[in-house]
């Protein structure tokens, strides 16, 4: 009998497409030459450290931001150096030498941003830390009503998945399309059930997609993605880290008093 790849298959697949992606948008920070890659795509358990969570076809969870925050000098070295490694600098267009890398770097992303012990993830990726505190908190309402159990899929993605070339400064609406319309149509079908955005301008955009409010394009690709996102259910939460913050912990208010 025919088995669909895993989850875990599915995101090494697509995230070799990503980082090797070949386009040069405007507006963000791409220079492979430097290890400044396109990034935060990865699938781990839920509150479990078994690999055997990834062996389902669909990630039960999918979190979803909008771009990743600005890179440190030493992921920017560590990325460089598998890169080098594997010989994608070298041969930019064979696939086989970036899907050997992601492997690695997934590896890399669940060993510094996996695993569910709060305390020992590092304090400067708040954006993890955080949200995993968060889903920690209602992993009992998760199971209740969504049925999301322990050891099952949770996957990390981005609406565009190259950082902003400035802080604070809106990316150009060209640019969100590019990376929206090559990979987002991809990350839904490889999630069921339950989309959480993170930041309001995640879910705004996720919205305007299944309300149609971005139509207009000039082609019937949002189309695809309202399809893609019928049935599923889009939570909306302030950004877990930066300016959304003071926000975002605003919902464990209640656990203090």
């Amino acid at each position: 009998m025919y088995r669909l790849p895993s989850v875990y298959e599915r995101v090494i697949e697509l995230g070799t497409k990503i980082i090797s992606c070949p386009k040069e948008c405007c507006g963000v920070n791409k220079n492979l030459n430097e290890g400044v890659i396109p990034r935060v795509f990865f699938v781990e358990p839920f509150l479990s450290e078994n690999p055997k969570g990834l062996n389902y076809e669909k990630a039960k969870i999918t979190i979803l931001g909008f771009n990743p925050g600005h890179i440190l000098p030493f992921e920017a070295i560590t990325y460089r150096l598998i890169l080098e490694k594997y010989n994608c600098l070298t041969s930019p267009h064979d696939p086989m030498c970036y899907k050997r890398a992601f492997k690695e770097i997934h590896d890399i992303w669940i060993k510094c941003f996996g695993g569910w012990e709060l305390e020992k993830l590092p304090v400067r990726f708040s954006y993890f830390r955080n949200t995993k505190k968060l889903l920690c908190e209602i992993s009992q309402l998760l199971e209740r009503y969504q049925g999301i159990k322990q050891g099952e899929p949770v996957l990390w993605a981005e609406l565009v998945y190259c950082e902003s070339e400035k802080r604070k400064v809106l990316l150009p609406e060209k640019t969100v399309y590019n990376c929206v319309s090559k990979y987002l149509k991809s990350v839904l079908d490889l999630s069921s059930g339950l989309i959480i955005c993170i930041g309001m301008g995640t879910f705004n955009y996720i919205m305007k997609i299944k309300e149609c409010k971005l139509s207009g394009k000039g082609d019937d690709h949002f189309h695809e993605l309202k399809e893609a996102l019928r049935g599923k259910i889009v939570l909306g939460f302030y950004h877990a880290s930066g300016g959304g913050g003071a926000n975002f912990r605003k919902y464990f208010e209640d656990r203090r008093k």
